[in-house]
């Protein structure tokens, strides 16, 4: 009997392993090629299209207290706390708010009730971004479009002596041209009306338009813009000039963004009127005549960008013939929609305290206030399609009368 189970038993082993083999295939097979159907059944069933997820503006999306949105797949860097740069234990917190868009193959509405899962954490007042920034934030055609006004004052070389003092008003706009948002454009419109106490007042538009780039993993951002502008004095007459401003700049995780900006006179317009040429003969510039001319200018900028809003910017340079240009600029968010800017320029000539030198001076003086149409004036860092240029102005046009 022992003699006659004992190949049985032995044979028991390579059954087993076989059995295995088939089974797992049997398992594999299945997970492959699914349940398998009559094609009349399947002819019968009916699928459902998934349906993609509706696009959410995030400017459109903010909240009205003082919070940062971050829109849909977009990562978010880690934030580094101020405090702890500094051996800083205790600081103050605020909620960021993050969107998480989940995948439209998973049923959202069954698992949260709406598309969008919303997780709300707590993070340091003032904290800095260590990574890239929202790419698609302000990327809406109205997201950037500013109005504002303000009382002015200014000298430049078509006030001769006497300064001006009135009021201004303008719009500026930026909107991405390119579907990723690669190039951003921009255009504004500045209207000037000095001398408001005279009869005889002053009068100037400035036209600018130009394009920009601001990237979200690199530090380095720069543009071209090209200005434009219409100036009427009851001294000297109507004149018409143009000129390229250039702007490139770093910025770093501390707010601090540094670069240069040039003005070029690459039109090279030489603009006249009989009042200038008697201007220029009685003041022994030319037996010709006199023309107004503008000046190449080199400068550089040092910009902070504030944690609750706003910016403040000192730069400081000189034109082509040795004139030394100052200034200090600033705005600060009142709200998500109202901010108050101004600044002051001087250029001092090279001629020093001569007669030549005090008309030759110029100087502008500016206080207002700026509403953001879609919002946005407490986040600005986090938008890298906002205008990078300001609308041309006297604080940007620096002219003077030379001889024909």
């Amino acid at each position: 009997m022992a003699r006659f189970f004992s190949p049985l038993f032995r044979s028991v082993p390579w059954i087993s392993c076989l059995a295995l083999l088939l089974g797992a295939s049997s398992v594999f097979a299945a997970g492959v090629v699914g349940p398998i159907f009559p094609d009349d059944e399947i002819a019968d069933m009916q699928f459902e299209e998934p349906q993609p997820l509706p696009k959410l503006n995030p400017l459109l999306q903010r909240p009205k207290s003082k919070q940062v949105i971050f829109d849909d797949l977009d990562p978010v860097s880690p934030i580094v706390p101020p405090g702890s740069l500094h051996g800083e234990a205790e600081f103050d917190f605020h909620p960021v708010v993050r969107r998480k868009q989940m995948s439209p193959l998973v049923d959202a509405e069954a698992v949260s009730g709406f598309p969008y899962e919303e997780i709300i954490d707590e993070y340091p007042v003032g904290s800095y971004m260590t990574g890239p920034i929202c790419h698609t934030f302000g990327m809406g055609l109205f997201d950037n479009l500013t109005l504002f006004a303000g009382k002015t004052a200014f000298k430049t070389g078509l006030n001769e002596d006497a300064g001006s003092f009135g009021l201004s008003e303008g719009i500026n706009w930026a909107t991405p041209v390119t579907p990723q948002g690669t190039i951003t454009a921009q255009c504004g419109v500045q209207a000037v009306q000095g001398d408001i106490f005279s009869r005889a007042g002053r009068h100037q538009t400035f036209i600018t338009a130009g394009v920009f780039k601001r990237f979200d993993f690199a530090a380095v951002q720069g543009g071209v813009a090209v200005d434009w502008l219409h100036d009427h004095s009851p001294r000297f007459g109507s004149v018409e000039l143009r000129q390229m401003r250039a702007e490139v700049s770093t910025r770093t995780f501390r707010g601090l963004e540094y670069g240069f900006m040039g003005v070029f006179d690459v039109f090279r317009d030489r603009p006249t009127t009989p009042r200038l040429d008697e201007w220029a003969r009685r003041n022994h510039l030319s037996t010709v005549g006199g023309a107004v001319d503008l000046q190449n200018c080199y400068l550089l900028f040092l910009r902070k960008h504030l944690d609750r809003g706003g910016t403040a910017e000192f730069r400081c340079g000189a034109t082509e013939r040795g004139d030394i240009i100052v200034g200090i600029l600033g705005e600060a968010a009142l709200t998500d929609k109202l901010a108050v800017n101004g600044g002051v320029t001087l250029l001092a000539p090279s001629e020093g305290q001569s007669a030549r030198g005090n008309y030759r001076e110029s100087w502008s003086m500016s206080l207002g206030v700026v509403l953001y149409f879609r919002g946005g004036a407490m986040c600005q860092q986090a938008n890298l399609h906002r205008p990078m240029f300001d609308v041309a102005g006297n604080n940007s046009f620096f002219s003077r009368i030379v001889g024909r």
